[in-house]
């Protein structure tokens, strides 16, 4: 009996929250386009396990359900990614916006099967870990922003699995080194921003392999300030960038040669220091 009453107190404790969410229609610019969008600022999510599976709110004239690409949450009170079960209400979302909130991760978990994603903008929360292969499943993902965050490190399968992304933002945020693996299955990349981080150390072979750059900011880092745009090399001037003032060789060789340098400024003091006291010694002699 008590078994059996703990099994279900468990049970409860695991099972998911069901939300409604009331949505607020229009035509939503967003950085990536303008798409008729469910915007809702009154979402409170304070159970990690909530799926959202229904959805209130008049239409603009001439439109339903079937006609929404976007949904977009701007509210203090989402505290964690809810699950998004809505593909039978609006068979077109393709955009994910979060905005202005205090959630803290994002991983895998918070899009289940959803796979036809084309735009994903996180931008401007809390954010402190992207999980490994977060979008794994996100074959479709052409944009994907997660700016203005407080993420210190991307994992090198933080992208994996998005062979159609081409715009991707790490900018303003806490980074400070960048792997080579990062964009391996990332190759047909256009935009890639790291501006306003504090990234020290990368990966030489970070684009190498992607051949249609057109812009890449990483400006105002530590070992980097470079923007570049309109320039048909792109990523070979990125990579000997990185390969020159950000490779971990090159680091180890920095911090050698300060401990070499500050060893020989101490050696120079002892000698100045040995120096002094023969020529007081000799002064002495001299008055003697």
């Amino acid at each position: 009996m008590l078994l059996s009453i703990v099994g279900a107190f468990c049970s409860s404790q695991n099972s998911p929250t069901h939300l409604t969410i009331e949505c607020d229609y229009k035509d939503q610019k967003h950085h990536f386009g303008t798409l008729y969008t469910c915007v809702s600022k009154r979402v409170h999510v304070t159970d990690p396990n909530t799926i959202i599976n229904a959805v209130r709110g008049t239409h603009q004239s001439g439109k339903g359900d079937g006609d929404v690409e976007a949904i977009f949450f701007y509210n203090e009170g989402l505290q964690h990614i809810p699950q998004l079960q809505l593909d039978s209400i609006f068979p077109r979302l393709v955009a994910f916006r979060i905005e202005k909130t205090p959630i803290k991760t994002v991983g895998p978990e918070h899009f289940g099967t959803k796979t036809n994603f084309k735009f994903i903008h996180f931008d401007d929360n809390q954010i402190e870990t992207v999980a490994q292969k977060t979008f794994y499943n996100m074959t479709n993902l052409e944009w994907l922003s997660i700016g203005g965050n407080r993420i210190r490190k991307l994992n090198d399968d933080s992208l994996r699995g998005l062979m159609n992304l081409k715009f991707f933002s790490a900018s303003r945020n806490q980074i400070e080194v960048l792997g080579s693996s990062l964009f391996r299955d990332n190759t047909r990349l256009e935009e890639i921003h790291f501006y306003n981080n504090k990234i020290r150390m990368v990966g030489w072979k970070l684009v190498r392999l992607i051949t249609g750059l057109k812009v890449a900011r990483f400006d105002n880092n530590k070992c980097t300030n470079m923007i570049l745009q309109n320039d048909s090399d792109i990523s070979n001037k990125l990579t000997a960038e990185f390969s020159t003032k950000c490779a971990v060789d090159c680091q180890k060789t920095i911090s050698a040669t300060k401990k070499v340098v500050g060893s020989l400024k101490r050696e120079e003091k002892k000698l100045k220091r040995q120096a002094k006291k023969i020529k007081r010694e000799q002064q002495g002699m001299k008055m003697n």
